[in-house]
């Protein structure tokens, strides 16, 4: 976990994480700040009930990812989601993904391969949010205040296996 209040939050990982929840949330990496920047080239694996997620960053003003590693995320909580890399922000994001992602979200405890549905259990394997607020308005988003580039790039295998709605890649401003 990198935090920074006024400045950059920048995480550099090439070891093993393993981050397990047997009754809440799982992240494997999470940085916060004005700007985020994670370089990750080890091996992520997560595993949360309620929510799981392999890179987390939220930064204000632009966030920077490089994944070469592998990440798996899998959670089995009714309604549970899954994120192998998510990122949100009001300024650019970069995200450049050099490993494979793996994302499971059963639901309710459903098996794989064949995953009966179930509402709430999503998953996405690559995600980049960019929205700008005025006034202080969370959630309102202008389009007059100018761009904000979301660059989300692949190179590997995303596999997302959901008993809801599943999402490879998605990159919204």
């Amino acid at each position: 976990v990198a935090i920074s209040d006024g400045g950059t939050a920048a995480v550099d990982n090439s070891g093993t994480l393993e981050a397990t929840s047997y009754n809440s949330n799982a992240t494997g990496i999470v940085a916060y700040g004005k700007y985020a920047d994670i370089d990750n080239s080890g091996d992520i694996t997560v595993s949360g009930y309620d929510g799981a997620v392999g890179i987390q960053a939220i930064g204000v003003y632009g966030v920077d990812i490089s994944n070469t590693g592998t990440i798996s995320v899998s959670t089995d909580g009714f309604g549970a989601e899954a994120s192998g890399i998510a990122v949100e922000g009001s300024g650019y994001i970069n995200i450049y993904n050099g490993g494979d992602i793996y994302v499971t979200s059963t639901g309710d405890g459903g098996g794989i391969p064949l995953l009966p549905y179930s509402e709430g259990a999503d998953g996405v394997g690559m995600a980049g949010i960019s929205e700008y607020s005025e006034g202080g308005q969370p959630g309102i988003a202008s389009i007059l205040y100018g761009p904000n580039d979301v660059n989300v790039v692949n190179a590997l295998n995303i596999t997302v296996n959901v008993a809801g709605n599943g999402t490879g890649m998605l990159g919204v401003t």
